[in-house]
This record gives C-alpha cells, structure tokens and sequence, in this order.
C-alpha cells in the first residue's frame, strides 16, 4: 500500500511528504514535494440553485446529467435519496432508507459518488461503512467497512476506483470490487468534500472556504485555491464546473487555467 503523508511538523502547509509502504503497514522515507509558487489555477462563482429536498448532504451526477441527492440529519433514522433533472427540478425517483446508521448515535450519512452504473453512499462516524445502490430500483447491493470515523466524508469516482475523504484529514482510495483500500492521503487541515478531475483530487477545506488540488498519482499538491467557495461541501464536477453542495443548495464554479 502506498501511502502519501501531509507532514504535521514544522514545514510549509502545503509541503507533503511521501512515504511509500508494504502492505503490512510498514513505510520507507521519503522525499518531500512543495506545491508550486504559482497559481495554476482560478475558481469564480458562476451561478447558484435549489434542491427539491430539505437536509441535503451528498450529490452525484449520472450519465444522463440527472442530479443526485442523499438528504438527512445526523443520528437520523430515515435518509431519502433522490434524482431529480436539474432543468426542470422534476424529482425522477425517491428512495427512502430506514436506519442507514443502524441505530448507532454518534452517526452520519453524507457524500455519495456515481460509479457509471451504481450510487454510493458513505455513513460515518460511530458506525462507518460505504453503501451500493442499485439506482433502477433503490435495492442495497453491498455493504463495505469504511476507514472513516467522524465526518463529513465524501465520495469520488476517478473511472476506475472510488476515493474516499474522511472529514478527519484523510484520503482513501477503494478497490470497489472487494473494498480494498491501495493509497490515502493524511491532511493538515480537515476536509470536507471531494472531486475528481483528470489526474486530480480536489479537496474542499472544513473550516475555511479554500480548496487543495492534488496530483492523484504522485500525491504532490498542485495548487491551493484561497477564499473562492461561498459555502464549503460536498463536490463534484459537471460539464468542466466544480459543483459545491451545502445546506444552502448547490454553487457552480468556473474553473479556468492560469496562462
């Protein structure tokens, strides 16, 4: 298992050291790798919208650019997952789950990711697992351990894998044929969503409004986007727009590259 640390000591913040492992855990030093001076990146705000549903705290869109939203509060005993055309906020299907958390207090239902053919859903905190749904009928496919242990995690799908962030600062990427986990990235700040995006990771911050871009192969940070986000969520990308859903709705954004 290869993993890539954020280094927790005294270096700059977006320093990461890489440390590469074995399977059982054991790790070898490595070297360190500074995010670039320059900025390649710029987010601007594009435009805002509603969800038809209340509570709303994981999104995903399929491949139909049909909108999914997995909507409850935390220890609640009844989650709903919803599609709905974002065009015409038509709600297409409804699916609602008793007991997600399995009556473990201390427990939340937060991001989901679309896997081309499945919806995901992580639970965390007292009680961590990822969900499979079968998106045709609602039924429950699968249920897999989750690394996470507090929350708000979120859910990314890169085309082959999904990749996990745990709300504590770590990030897993999952083999979601037997739920292996192969690679994590361990944070200086806690996170709050994320997104994939050819070759990157982009990792929305807890408590600031900024957004880290990671290099999914090497681990390095790419860039760090300051103050751009109205409101800090869940994410994912929609025809090139990073895609942020908080309480509030969902924010669109243009992401364009620095010349």
């Amino acid at each position: 298992m290869r993993i890539f640390r954020l280094a927790r000591f005294v270096v700059p913040l977006f320093s990461l050291l890489w440390i590469t492992s074995c399977g059982d855990g054991g790790g070898n030093g490595g070297s360190v790798t500074v995010s670039p001076s320059n900025s390649v990146y710029d987010v601007t705000w594009n435009s805002g919208m509603s969800v038809p549903i209340g509570n709303p705290v994981g999104i995903a869109i399929d491949n139909n650019d049909n909108f999914w939203i997995m909507s409850g509060v935390h220890n609640g005993s009844e989650h709903t997952l919803i599609c709905f055309d974002p065009a015409s906020m038509s709600i297409l299907k409804t699916f609602v789950y008793q007991n997600l958390i399995e009556g473990v207090l201390g427990t939340g239902v937060y991001g989901i990711a679309w896997d081309g053919s499945a919806i995901w859903i992580s639970v965390s905190g007292n009680n961590n697992k990822l969900v499979k749904v079968d998106p045709n009928t609602g039924q429950i496919l699968a249920n897999f351990s989750s690394p996470t242990t507090l929350g708000p995690s979120d859910l990314t799908w890169d085309g082959t894998n999904l990749w996990i962030s745990t709300g504590t600062g770590e990030v897993h990427r999952i083999n979601p044929v037997n739920g292996s986990r192969t690679q994590l990235l361990d944070l200086v700040y806690r996170d709050t969503g994320i997104a994939f995006k050819t070759g990157e990771l982009w990792i929305s911050h807890l408590f600031d409004n900024n957004v880290t871009v990671y290099d999914i192969n090497s681990g390095s940070v790419v860039d760090t986007i300051d103050g751009r986000l109205v409101a800090n969520g869940r994410q994912t990308f929609y025809h090139g727009q990073l895609v942020v859903l908080s309480g509030g709705g969902i924010d669109f954004y243009d992401v364009t590259t620095i010349p």
